[in-house]
């Protein structure tokens, strides 16, 4: 969530105001084709000006483009996993990395640093690289888990982790020292209480964006659970309700946004102090259902979400449900989304042949 308070940095230099009239349309501006070798897009997230777009796929491997143009500027060395020529795994990678062709499923752009990134992995694997010499710079491993999300705190100083164990693990974004674990509960040997942890996999985590120590994490267990980093005992408040499975949870003037892997009823606002629902938004979904995996919030009371039920992520307004745009997932499941300057610039991912690149308008 450091990022968003960057961002909203450069918007007011750049005199973006939501005072201005809403958006009406999402437009597609481009396509980026994914070969079949690298297994579909699992995550990705724009630089903090937009000039770059970093995708991280189902084998492992990390591309940085040039999101005007489409072309590659970088390709890091574990993309080289799969070599297209023999049909091999190439197993042998940069600084002891332990990169076996299991899927990215996080990646982010140093707030303080644009020029790295950070990947994490289903494999427990996380990257810190520098893009200009293509190099890895810090390697962790998080001992028999398979990371699903990771986020940076407001300033930017601290970011999370987690994952199948259920484990939240805080680092120091200088040092990358393990700096903090909320471990989860285990019911065999004490009390669980809705406070104590999540009871499944988490897939989802977002510090909040104008407070440094709270955040919020989702997964299996129908439940969204709020921290704050500087208390020990448990989660400080609890929601129950939605189903995560990806990257579908988002912070936004004290509001929440939820996408539920759900047939109906899967993209939810509510309210972070309240707890309370604040609405169900239409999704709109055939008979494949909805089954969302991923969500954002943009500007003018507008949300971006996606899933494998219509396999195509929506731009729809809160207000009244109306779809703006949607974005064709080529048949497959959309898995990955990001937009910033508020939705003026945008990327949607997942199983299908390519990434598009769009814009609400």
């Amino acid at each position: 969530m450091a990022r968003r308070r960057l961002e909203a940095a450069l918007d007011a230099g750049r005199e973006i105001s939501k005072e201005q009239d809403p958006f009406s349309k999402l437009t597609t501006l481009s396509h980026i084709p994914v070969q079949r070798e690298l297994a579909g897009a699992y995550s990705l997230q724009f630089s903090l000006t937009g000039n770059q777009l970093a995708v991280g796929f189902g084998n492992g491997a990390v591309q940085v483009y040039c999101a005007a143009c489409k072309n590659m500027t970088t390709k890091l060395p574990f993309s080289q996993l799969y070599n297209p020529e023999n049909g091999e795994m190439n197993l042998a990678l940069k600084k002891g990395s332990s990169r076996r062709g299991l899927a990215v499923m996080s990646l982010c752009y140093h707030p303080l640093d644009n020029g790295i990134i950070l990947e994490a992995g289903a494999d427990g694997n996380i990257g810190c690289w520098q893009l200009e010499t293509s190099m890895c710079t810090h390697s962790l491993q998080e001992d028999q888990n398979e990371i699903n999300a990771m986020d940076f705190n407001l300033d930017g100083t601290v970011f999370a982790t987690v994952g199948k164990d259920r484990h939240i693990r805080m680092y120091d974004s200088k040092t990358f020292e393990l700096l903090q674990t909320l471990e989860a509960p285990n019911p065999l040997i004490e009390d669980v209480q809705p406070t104590s942890g999540h009871s499944r996999r988490i897939y989802a985590i977002k510090f909040h964006p104008t407070d440094n120590y709270m955040f919020i994490t989702a997964g299996w267990d129908n439940s969204l659970k709020i921290w704050d980093r500087r208390t020990k005992g448990g989660a400080k408040r609890v929601i129950g309700g939605p189903h995560v499975c990806g990257p579908a949870l988002d912070i936004k003037d004290n509001k929440v946004l939820t996408g539920s892997w759900v047939a109906k009823g899967s993209l939810q606002l509510w309210h972070f102090q309240e707890r309370s629902l604040l609405q169900t938004i239409p999704f709109p979904a055939g008979k494949g259902g909805e089954f969302l995996y991923c969500a954002q919030f943009c500007d003018h009371d507008v949300v971006l979400a996606g899933g494998s039920g219509t396999n195509s992520a929506q731009a729809i307004q809160t207000k009244n449900g109306n779809v703006l745009g949607s974005v064709d997932g080529g048949g497959k499941a959309v898995q990955t989304l990001d937009a910033i300057r508020g939705g003026r610039l945008l990327a949607v991912g997942g199983l299908g042949p390519q990434i598009t690149v769009g814009k609400l308008e």
